[in-house]
């Protein structure tokens, strides 16, 4: 399980992010109030025209009113702009800003066997949408609801106090309809998420799912899942529905209701013509913002809940690597005690490994099913941390070394390899800008050039997503040219000839003799005499724990002879 400390890389970016967020917005306030103020600029435009200009009938107070008004509504539109492209702007940087960190957690999770897809990344972009949205803009306006209300208590009490209840029944509506519709949206958006897991991975598995009929059960599970998913969505729409209906009714009967109240006080002789319009053209300006708050309610909930799930992901993030970069390592291999158990495992699945490589060393990892083979690989490439002990290469602890700086002397080829949607020439050298020269010494090291030559397009060839357009042995062969592109100075291989033919098979001995000759540090998983007989060292595991560890000649001796299997009876 990977080390969880105060705070990780992940959350660290977040924070910074919200930070950002935070300062941004206080300007997205501060020109929103400026924004609300100039509203004021038709009720008064109006009140003025209807009381002095047309009982004094002046033309030139009308032009100057109307020049005035102009003006103002000018620098409301550019305000207006402003802002859209403010929160525009802090859209995209926060998602610049947690994209990578999201990248990385999401491949973390899967790493750990929880896979999210690209939930985050969804999560993400509705955080985004989030930012630009009517119902954000709404929320910052909400703080000038008191202002119109207090104008109105201004030109009289009466009006203040029809806005003030227009309001309270607002306010009280968007708070049902929080209580209401709050566990729906998530219950529709768990069953969404559980539901596009469930076709992601029938599609990925279509080949044996459709070779073995397993298609229409599969089918019929995705549809419960979506069904579950709609059927919520359905009651949170219809709730919404019905108390955005009732927002709409308050809002307009108020509104109403101010021309009333107004009417009645202009027959006293308390309210002018002018302002009964202006007052009710006020109302409209402060229920406006709690209306399209209770209408976007459901944004808001969504929005709540994708800020939850980003967080969560970029929480599991490994603790971040040091500044300092480390020499290029000699490929000393130290496995220090260390002890792997998985949060959902009752057992640990490595219990207290403790061996030691030098630079040279050929090692074959051997062992029954399930005795922890893949697992120690990769907490020895450092994709696991474990939960007790250390993994140190030249004496120092993996999680010490910089990851981009690592990576390079690092080589993996895990039991299932895992190719890109580039050329050849792009995969082998690890999807960075390939250098010619060791794409083709990668290639020919394992013999693989002359095949590649006969590819149309040759080391350019498109392989197509995950290399479906080349077969099991070729992309075993090129994920075995990927890892040991650049000769580097620690390979862990799982498996590497599971999908090989014997020419396959002999140009990957052939790369571990050249490796081992260069020094390199070797780690190989392997069933066969042809792999055991080149190592100098051999490390059993039984269940999880060290069997055996030394010399191969020494190991392999002692075990019983059969050559079609010599690691299973080293394990026995």
């Amino acid at each position: 399980m990977i080390d969880r400390p105060k705070a990780t890389e992940g959350q660290n970016v977040l924070r910074h992010t919200h930070k950002r967020v935070r300062t941004e917005l206080i300007w997205v306030f501060v020109i929103s109030l400026f924004v609300n103020l100039l509203l004021f600029t038709q009720p008064l435009y109006l009140f003025q025209v209807l009381d002095r200009v047309i009982g004094s009938a002046s033309l030139s107070t009308l032009l100057y009113l109307t020049l005035l008004a102009g003006f103002a509504f000018l620098v409301f539109a550019v305000l207006s702009e402003a802002r859209g492209r403010l929160l525009a702007r802090l859209a995209v940087w926060v998602s610049q800003q947690l994209g990578p960190p999201l990248l990385r957690s999401s491949m973390v999770t899967t790493v750990l066997g929880k896979s999210v897809g690209m939930q985050g990344f969804r999560d993400l972009a509705n955080l985004r949408n989030f930012l630009q949205s009517g119902t954000l803009v709404a929320l910052i306006d909400a703080p000038s609801v008191p202002i119109f209300i207090f104008v109105l208590f201004l030109m009289h009490p009466w009006l203040g106090s029809t806005a003030l209840v227009g309001a309270a029944l607002l306010l009280g509506v968007g708070l049902l309809n929080q209580r209401l519709s709050d566990n729906h949206v998530r219950a529709a958006g768990a069953s969404y998420s559980d539901a596009e897991g469930q076709a992601v991975q029938q599609i990925t598995n279509a080949e044996v799912t459709l070779a073995m009929g397993m298609d229409p059960a599969l089918t019929r599970r995705w549809e419960r899942q979506h069904d579950h998913a709609l059927e919520a969505q359905s009651k949170a729409v219809n709730t919404s529905g019905i108390l955005l209906s009732a927002s709409k009714f308050v809002r307009m009967f108020i509104q109403a209701g101010m021309i009333g109240v107004g009417a009645y006080l202009l027959l006293k002789g308390q309210l002018t013509a002018g302002a009964m319009i202006a007052a009710s053209i006020l109302a409209g300006r402060a229920l406006s913002p709690v209306e399209q708050v209770i209408g976007g309610w459901r944004h808001l909930i969504s929005a709540r809940a994708s800020l939850v799930v980003v967080d969560k992901l970029l929480s599991i993030q490994p603790r971040q690597k040091p500044a300092v970069t480390l020499p290029p390592p000699r490929g000393e291999l130290l496995v220090e005690g260390v002890t792997y158990q998985p949060a959902d495992c009752e057992k640990p699945v490595i219990s207290n490994i403790s061996f030691a490589l030098e630079p040279g060393d050929l090692c074959a990892l051997v062992g029954r099913s399930s005795a922890g083979k893949s697992t120690l690989c990769r907490l020895i490439v450092g994709v696991l941390q474990p939960d007790r002990g250390h993994i140190r290469l030249d004496g120092a602890d993996l999680y010490e070394w910089q990851s981009a700086g690592i990576g390079e002397h690092i080589g993996y080829l895990p039991q299932s390899v895992a190719l890109f949607n580039g050329t050849v020439a792009e995969n082998i050298a690890r999807m960075g800008h390939p250098d010619s020269e060791q794409v083709i010494a990668a290639a020919k090291l394992t013999g693989l050039h002359d095949t590649i030559l006969r590819l149309p397009g040759g080391y350019e060839y498109e392989i197509g997503d995950y290399g479906q357009k080349i077969s099991g042995g070729l992309r075993q062969r090129l994920g075995l040219a990927r890892a040991i592109y650049g000769t580097p100075k620690l390979l862990v291989l799982d498996e590497p000839n599971s999908n090989l033919d014997s020419a396959g098979e002999r140009g990957l001995i052939q790369a571990l003799q050249h490796l081992r000759s260069a020094g390199s540090t070797i780690v190989v998983v392997s069933h066969t005499a042809k792999i055991l007989s080149d190592c100098n060292r051999v490390v059993v595991l039984d269940e999880g724990a060290l069997k055996q560890f030394g010399d191969a000649s020494e190991v392999l001796r002692l075990a019983k002879p059969n050559p079609k299997n010599t690691a299973t009876n080293v394990a026995g």
